[in-house]
């Protein structure tokens, strides 16, 4: 069977999606022999590209599913603060979740290497962008940018939060107050 220009493309985006499905959501943080959890593994790659289309395909296929997107910067000091709490508060609940950075897809070895060792359990993407204008009311019509930007997907309804939790019981809070 010969597939058509469109069929490909809807393949193709279907086979993303479930890449992005099982590389994103909340694995649990792998333990090496040899490594403690905490100790950084230079060889484990902690944030892998997304485009926009991919991210955007893999929101709009959540069917039920709850998962907390962050969207976050190295650059973005109210993020490094809150970072440590969000790793806390998703390895409590137990939420799925895509954390995703908005630097610049050029400084990957950077992001990378800023990764490893501020926060060496932390799995995430890097969002490859040009057009935040477009993209951004596609995510939430009310987020003008700003971040730290959170949405919680439960049921594919969207709630969010923007700006810096204080602790990982407030991020514990907002999960709950918005999946029960």
């Amino acid at each position: 069977m010969k597939l058509t220009g469109k069929q490909m493309a809807l393949l193709l985006g279907i086979m993303i999606s479930v890449i992005l499905a099982f590389e994103t959501l909340a694995l649990p943080h792998t333990h090496q022999p040899g490594h403690d959890s905490h100790t950084p593994n230079p060889t484990t790659q902690h944030i892998t590209v997304v485009t926009p289309d991919s991210l955007l395909l893999f929101i709009n296929n959540l069917k039920g599913d709850t998962v907390l997107l962050h969207f976050w910067a190295t650059w973005c000091k109210p993020c490094l603060i809150e970072m440590p709490y969000l790793l806390e508060a998703v390895s409590q609940t137990g939420v799925k979740h895509l954390l995703v950075s908005l630097d610049d897809a050029e400084e990957l070895p950077m992001v990378e290497q800023f990764v490893r060792q501020r926060f060496p359990t932390l799995k995430g993407h890097l969002l490859d962008i040009t057009d935040f204008d477009h993209f951004i009311p596609l995510i939430d019509p009310h987020w003008q940018g700003d971040i730290p930007f959170t949405i919680l997907w439960v049921n594919q309804q969207s709630h969010s939060h923007l700006g810096m939790f204080k602790s990982a019981d407030d991020i514990i809070h907002f999960i709950k107050s918005n999946t029960f």
